[in-house]
């Protein structure tokens, strides 16, 4: 693990005793606009100290979870190096059944933790769909010569489940042909000005009719936000979701969620509350899968 010690707040229990375990990834090396998202896990977890551990909206309190912090894995030279090394790093954790939190680090990271999870609960439940929160569609077959670029993760993810199982929400950027591409493949996808058209709440519910899946992992790209919320992100774009939006769609596909990562915080564009925005999500990501049967949380 990187030398950083800081920890996200309250996460003082053990490996072996973790029902949710957090780890950050330190990487951006396919960033192409702002960059700096590496340092994005540690300002995360700075932020998270300035929070209550009670939640009044769930009645909930963060200290009567166990809550493990792995800190950062090493700092990938390349993408490569990190595509082949994650699944090896967050093997055990998959395996055990522990709920895993990624803290980005860039959207690609997102990559080799999806092919984690298929290679690793695929004993468990082979049934897994993939929800993206992102204002980019990210469906390039290649980015500067890059297949695994962070603008490309949608399009990988598709390669490793199939594109029946993947579900794009918040969308509002992309090229023509990524739209054509994504068209033609038939990728399920809802832009932004159709989640404030018709709610959130409608868009998870065909979502989880529409994967028809026990398990589902969530990623959650910062810049899915409007940059009145999310200003520090890698890509900002305009038009985006709120707050608000995020969190009842994360309360609403709970129930199914195996994993999640936040990626796409770039601390040095912001004003600090991308960062703190993040760590609050962490919270309410923790709070609404301890509710799970197989988490062992009040």
């Amino acid at each position: 693990m990187g030398e950083n010690n800081l920890l996200f707040a309250d996460a003082v229990t053990n490996l072996e005793d973790a029902q949710i375990v957090l780890i950050g990834v330190p990487f951006d090396g396919t960033s192409s606009h702002r960059a700096g998202s590496a340092r994005a896990p540690m300002v995360i977890r700075k932020e998270s100290y300035n929070f209550e551990t009670y939640l009044p909206r769930y009645d909930f309190n963060i200290e009567n979870i166990k809550l493990y912090d792995m800190g950062d894995t090493k700092k990938f030279s390349n993408i490569s190096e990190l595509i082949q090394t994650i699944p090896e790093t967050i093997q055990d954790i998959i395996k055990s059944n522990k709920f895993l939190i990624t803290l980005g680090g860039e959207h690609s990271i997102s990559v080799p933790v999806v092919r984690s999870y298929l290679e690793y609960r695929n004993n468990i439940n082979k049934d897994i769909g993939v929800v993206l929160f992102d204002a980019h569609l990210d469906f390039r077959d290649s980015y500067l010569d890059e297949r695994f670029s962070h603008a490309c993760v949608t399009r990988r993810i598709v390669d490793q489940l199939g594109v029946e199982n993947v579900v794009s929400i918040g969308t509002r950027s992309y090229s023509v042909e990524e739209a054509e591409t994504a068209k033609d493949m038939k990728l399920q996808f809802y832009d932004a000005d159709t989640i404030n058209t018709i709610g959130m709440e409608k868009i998870i519910h065909e979502t989880i009719e529409y994967l028809d899946k026990r398990s589902i992992y969530l990623s959650i790209d910062m810049d899915v936000f409007d940059p009145s919320y999310a200003p520090g992100v890698g890509n900002p774009e305009f038009f985006g979701l709120t707050p608000w939006q995020v969190r009842a769609g994360i309360e609403s596909l709970a129930p199914y969620l195996i994993g999640a990562d936040i990626v796409e915080v770039s601390p040095r564009y912001d004003n600090g509350n991308t960062a703190a925005l993040a760590a609050q999500l962490v919270q309410i990501i923790i709070s609404q899968v301890s509710k799970k049967p197989d988490s062992g949380g009040n």
